[in-house]
């Protein structure tokens, strides 16, 4: 499978043990943030930081992984100014898609310099990688989908995920009751 390494990327992350925490609510009240500031490189997707929330999410973000959405650039300009002091030390901020609508229109690159306002080098991925991880997945993949296919393309000793619903529950409702029995 094709997927372009991105060398700087590879060089934070060889031997690292590595955990992805998503956004989802069923972290809160865990207190599992002492676990997840173990490990070597904390990811997050769609989240710069859950300000006030370590002692269950973790107290730094080392990669954030942001869809870049045009919807979502003022909602991350704002939890990076908020959550400053974490974003400083972030030493990447990965964008896992290759467009900012789904008419096309708008640019990646002009929502990630819009993003990043603290210079964190920025990663996107390139169509030829994510048209591969596309026709692995059968459907256009998520964020945290494509973040977990990141990740496993370096060379980390260990990933850990946590945080992530795979939309098993949305606004409190468990999408399970509707499923097809």
């Amino acid at each position: 499978m094709y997927y372009k390494r991105n060398e700087s990327l590879e060089k934070i992350l060889s031997g690292k043990t590595v955990i992805l925490v998503g956004p989802s609510p069923y972290l809160s009240g865990k207190e599992n943030g002492k676990l997840i500031d173990q490990y070597d490189i904390i990811c997050r997707m769609n989240e710069v930081f859950p300000v006030g929330q370590a002692n269950d999410y973790g107290s730094r973000t080392d990669i954030a992984f942001l869809n870049c959405a045009t919807v979502s650039v003022t909602d991350y300009v704002y939890k990076m100014r908020e959550s400053c002091e974490v974003a400083e030390n972030m030493k990447y901020i990965i964008c896992s898609v290759i467009k900012v609508q789904h008419d096309w229109k708008g640019s990646v690159e002009e929502n990630g310099n819009i993003i990043n306002i603290f210079g964190i080098p920025f990663y996107n991925i390139d169509k030829e990688s994510y048209d591969n991880f596309y026709n692995m997945v059968g459907v256009e993949p998520n964020t945290g989908i494509l973040s977990i296919m990141i990740l496993l393309q370096y060379s980390i000793s260990k990933l850990f995920i946590t945080g992530m619903t795979f939309y098993s529950e949305f606004i409190g409702i468990n999408l399970k009751q509707f499923s097809r029995r």
